[in-house]
């Protein structure tokens, strides 16, 4: 009868503890995480502004404007984790069209493929990075002016999502101003909120229940 006794009492002191802990933390509300990236490829257009800057576009039309032979063609990569919550091992692919050669930028080249791979990490929610490529015009002898389409793949296990931008190449188009830049810098703007905790109280409620569960085993034992 002791016995039974006693262990009711031990019972009883580990209800207490995790109700104790439970009012300390308040009841555990899980969370609900949405996972979204999104990804935006622009071309860059030379322009005539004293600063030297150049404006990315969505397309450069052929009735804006040809790439002569050789000329460069700058890229810009905007990737942004839409998800509320962090977003790991995110790749980045880009598949380079024909007729133009990758000669700066991030990642690695795979020729055979013509993709550029590469691992731009970790995204912090509504964190967004910028992400710039050089590629210069390689037209066929036997090719006088064609249009391509540059796209662009980002994924990780959670979310993926792709883009791509048009431009148009020529032997020898009209003359136009070049870039003003030498080199893309490569650049990341971050914005970066609070991740959602995942809530202490299930490491104090463990740890709880498995000291009362040694001291009621324990106690046990010593009554037998």
């Amino acid at each position: 009868m002791k016995k039974i006794a006693l262990f009711l009492t031990l019972i009883s002191l580990s209800l207490f503890a995790v109700k104790s802990v439970s009012a300390e933390y308040g009841s555990y509300q899980p969370s609900t995480f949405t996972y979204s990236i999104v990804v935006d490829k622009l071309v860059g257009r030379p322009v005539l502004n004293s600063d030297g800057t150049i404006n990315y576009v969505d397309n450069i039309p052929s009735t804006d404007r040809y790439f002569n032979q050789s000329e460069d063609v700058l890229f810009q990569v905007k990737v942004k984790n839409t998800s509320n919550t962090s977003l790991s091992g995110v790749i980045l692919k880009d598949f380079v069209p024909s007729y133009v050669d990758p000669i700066d930028g991030i990642g690695t080249y795979d020729a055979n493929s013509r993709t550029i791979t590469a691992n731009i990490g970790d995204f912090a929610a509504g964190e967004e990075k910028l992400y710039y490529f050089k590629m210069r015009t390689n037209l066929g002898s036997n090719i006088s002016s064609t249009c391509v389409s540059n796209k662009v793949q980002v994924s990780n296990d959670k979310a993926n999502d792709d883009d791509m931008a048009q431009f148009c190449l020529a032997q020898s188009a009209a003359v136009v101003t070049p870039y003003i830049t030498t080199s893309p810098v490569q650049g990341v703007m971050t914005k970066v909120e609070k991740v959602p905790s995942a809530g202490p109280e299930y490491a104090v409620l463990i740890t709880a229940f498995a000291s009362i569960s040694g001291l009621v085993g324990l106690k046990l034992r010593k009554a037998k």
